[in-house]
């Protein structure tokens, strides 16, 4: 037999061995804490950004994102670990895991590197540990350096321990009309500082006593003459916010996107129908039609949910009986939202109509 016919296993048989007796564990940092998820449940690592918040949600939920076409859950590990907020809480890098599914964007302050571990180091969590870091760990690693902590992607995603953090309130934008009242109260009392006693005394003389009827009463110009009656009863009324303003505007059509389409790819009846499709397109789409359905400007020509998903209709066929599947995914959104029955109802009107 040759020599080059005669194979010697026992490098490889060394090779393998090795890679049994360690784990690799991609290594985060949270608040000088390191931890670690192993590798093989790590499905990219990505920069945050363009998280839409899931108002009345747990603090520990910061929100969902968009990842290459998929909507992702992005989960705030520094809540979960009760540990005290700070600037850009919601922003940063962020490993994203799969479980049960569904993809996962778990928020840390930075991403360290890829350790090779000998699995005879690996301990149980010890008694001595923090219980905030116990509950959410597998095991440790006693590195010269520091203790690497292993989470337990299983008891970050429990839905008992998200919902045990503090709910983050609504938080919806100024509309024009607040802004301006804003800016007019402002005004008003930067004048009232800046205003002379003897101009304060004449603003606030007494007003003159009502008539016979007791709802009508004088009030005194500046130069004492009489100005015009107004009755005590009226009051100019302010004027109504629109739709779109109550709604939220801009920042409520984006969370309602991103929220409708989390449901409606977590449904099983209709994620078929959205397989290949751009959903980054799609969701551009969407903004825009969404802006129709809330009143607000700027909105596409499509006026109707079938008409927004009109290239999936003549592709794949979605008919009546996935859209009123979505119908009730959409009034679901605006529930999360917390929008009002009058106005989920003046909305679904907008969405079905055409």
């Amino acid at each position: 037999m040759s020599e080059l016919a005669v194979v010697d296993n026992s490098d490889q048989h060394d090779l393998d061995q090795v890679a049994i007796d360690k784990e690799q564990l991609v290594t985060m940092v949270i608040e000088d804490q390191m931890f670690g998820v192993p590798i093989l449940q790590v499905q990219d690592i990505v920069e945050t950004r363009l998280i839409t918040p899931v108002p009345l949600a747990p603090s520990a939920i910061a929100g969902v994102m968009n990842l290459r076409g998929r909507i992702v859950t992005v989960i705030n590990l520094r809540r979960c670990l009760g540990v005290e907020a700070q600037d850009g809480d919601n922003r940063g890098m962020g490993i994203t895991v799969e479980y049960m599914g569904d993809l996962y964007t778990l928020l840390v302050d930075s991403i360290g590197d890829v350790r090779d571990l000998p699995r005879r180091d690996y301990e149980k969590p010890p008694a001595t540990l923090d219980e905030k870091l116990r509950r959410l760990s597998i095991g440790v690693y006693r590195l010269p350096d520091d203790l690497l902590v292993v989470l337990d992607i299983e008891r970050v995603l429990d839905t008992d321990i998200l919902m045990q953090t503090p709910t983050l309130p609504l938080k919806r934008r100024d509309t024009k009309n607040g802004q301006a009242a804003k800016e007019k109260t402002e005004a008003k009392a930067g004048r009232a500082d800046k205003a002379s006693p003897e101009t304060a005394d004449a603003e606030t003389a007494e007003t003159s006593e009502p008539s016979e009827t007791g709802n009508v009463v004088s009030f005194p110009t500046a130069a004492g003459s009489e100005a015009p009656a107004v009755s005590a009863t009226e009051s100019t009324p302010a004027e109504p916010a629109t739709l779109f303003e109550r709604i939220g505007g801009d920042e409520a059509v984006e969370a309602a996107v991103d929220i409708f389409y989390s449901k409606v790819l977590s449904d099983p009846a209709l994620q078929p129908f959205f397989e290949g499709v751009d959903m980054d397109s799609q969701s551009f789409m969407s903004r825009l039609c969404f802006t129709g359905f809330f009143g607000g400007p700027q909105a596409s020509s499509s006026q109707s949910l079938r008409e927004a998903h009109q290239p999936i209709v003549d592709e794949k066929g979605l008919g009546d009986a996935e859209f009123a599947a979505m119908a009730r995914h959409l009034q679901a959104t605006l529930e999360d939202l917390g929008v009002t029955a009058d106005d989920i109802q003046e909305v679904m009107a907008r969405a079905s109509s055409g």
